[in-house]
This record gives structure tokens, C-alpha cells and sequence, in this order.
């Protein structure tokens, strides 16, 4: 409560805000008293676990798995569906749990392709051996780290003249490659049908939409995306979220941390 208390007042309450975290209703209830307008999700690798521990079925977790990641929602409903009739116990837990809480197809809100806490993961990796120390020097500890981090990571993208960050950058390249195998059919001025035989989407520029849903999702092109604006001549850096620009990963680490000054008795 105290931390996020004062989270909430560096960032405020907004519906565009999705906090990811494990199953634990301590978390649930304070992010919902809290920012009642933010969305909150499970992480989908500790949902995984808990399968795991509890039900440990190797078919299940495999239908989970694919459940939890896929975009369409009658995809999803046919996954559930084979992972009912796997472990009925299993399936019993999901629904409790519900499943826009864990399902990227059901989730009201953005996830950007975020789906586990793996950043939050890392941080207690590199604080595993600081915490034994006294309180001031694990707080310094810290600082000193994001000290760090900021500069070179500051740096990298001041240095970095490219419209995506360079993560994005190869993503889309590498999407856009897979596209060009695709073929691309204009059914009206606004809609374009991509795809090889029965396997196909429709691409819909006007409402910003693909069939296959990974477009709305990430906020990425994606290989039908980008293979039916190659065939409408539109810019592919214009359909992707600002959040993936260079300009917005540099605005990430614009600020400076200093350090604590030495207190005067």
C-alpha cells in the first residue's frame, strides 16, 4: 500500500495503465482501491508454475501455454476446450482465476506484448546478494545500479538516429520479411486480403485493424500488416505505437539520477 500510494503519485490513475504481477490477492485488492481505472494482469509464467505444482500435466500446460499467447479469441476458445476434456481440476482453476486475467485474447486493456513480470524478475536477480547489506547501503546499492543503467542506456539512444528503438527496429524487419511471402488481394479502397490459399486475414486501414488481431494487440505491424501496406504504398513506421520510437526510448532515460547528498548534523 505504501509503495504503490506513492507510485500513484508520481504517475496517477489512468485506463491506459496495466500493472502485471503474480496471483496474489494482496496485489489485486491494492491496485484495485488504489487506480481503479488501470487494468491488472497475471503474469502468464507464474500462472504456468502454479500448474505446474498443482496439476502437473504435460498436455495441459502445453494447451495453456498456447491459450494464454494466441490473439484470436475462437482460437482460444478451442484451446480451452481440448484443456477441459485434458484436466477438468486444471480447467476449474483457470476459470476461477478468470480468463481475461491471463488471456492475451480476453484482456481489456493494452499489454503491448508484455505477458510475464520478467523486468520485476531481473531486479531481484541483481539485488539477490545487496539485500544482506544495511538498509542505506542496499538503498545506495540501487541507486548506483540505475545510475548506470540510465547513462549507457541513455547514451545507446541518444546515439541511435533510427524512428524504432533497435529492438523494434529488427522486429519489424524481420516481420516484414516473413510478409513478403504472403500475397496481398485489394478488396475494396479500404479492405485487403492477405494470405496464401484458405489461410488468410483482412486488413482494414480505416479502423486500424487486422482479422488476426496481433496488430490492435501489440500495436506492431504485423506480417499481414505489413504485406498489405507494401501493396497500398503506406509507411509502415506510421501504424507503429509511438511508444516503440527512438524519440520515446530516449525520453525513458532523459533524467539524470544524482546522488544523495551526505546529511549535515
Amino acid at each position: 500500500m505504501w509503495f504503490l500510494s506513492n507510485l500513484k503519485d508520481l504517475i496517477g490513475n489512468s485506463d491506459e495503465l496495466v500493472f502485471v504481477s503474480d496471483r496474489k490477492n494482496r496485489n489485486e485488492n491494492v491496485i484495485a482501491y488504489l487506480f481503479p481505472r488501470a487494468h491488472h494482469e497475471c503474469c502468464v509464467w507464474h500462472m504456468e508454475k502454479n500448474l505446474i505444482q498443482r496439476y502437473n500435466n504435460a498436455s495441459s500446460i502445453f494447451l495453456f501455454k498456447r491459450a494464454a499467447r494466441t490473439y484470436r479469441t475462437e482460437e482460444f476458445e478451442r484451446l480451452m476446450g481440448q484443456f477441459r476434456r485434458t484436466s477438468a481440476r486444471a480447467y476449474g482453476y483457470l476459470e476461477r482465476a478468470g480468463f481475461p486475467f491471463w488471456s492475451r485474447a480476453l484482456f481489456v486493456g493494452q499489454w503491448y506484448n508484455i505477458l510475464t513480470n520478467n523486468n520485476a524478475e531481473s531486479l531481484n536477480s541483481m539485488l539477490r546478494h545487496a539485500r544482506s547489506l544495511p538498509i542505506m547501503c542496499l538503498v545506495e546499492h540501487i541507486r548506483h545500479t540505475m545510475h548506470k543503467w540510465f547513462y549507457e542506456r541513455r547514451a545507446s539512444a541518444t546515439a541511435y538516429s533510427i524512428v524504432l528503438s533497435t529492438m523494434m527496429e529488427n522486429e519489424l524487419r524481420t516481420t516484414f520479411e516473413a510478409g513478403t511471402r504472403l500475397r496481398a488481394h485489394g478488396l475494396t479502397n479500404n479492405l485487403t486480403r492477405v494470405g496464401i490459399s484458405n489461410d488468410t486475414d483482412i486488413v482494414d486501414f480505416s479502423e486500424k485493424m487486422c482479422t488476426c488481431r496481433e496488430f490492435q494487440l501489440n500495436c506492431m505491424p504485423c506480417v499481414y500488416i505489413t504485406r498489405a501496406a507494401c501493396l497500398r504504398g503506406k509507411s509502415l513506421y506510421d501504424l507503429c505505437s509511438p511508444y516503440y520510437t527512438s524519440e520515446y526510448w530516449k525520453g525513458a532515460y532523459g533524467e539524470a539520477i544524482y546522488p544523495i547528498q551526505r546529511e549535515v548534523d
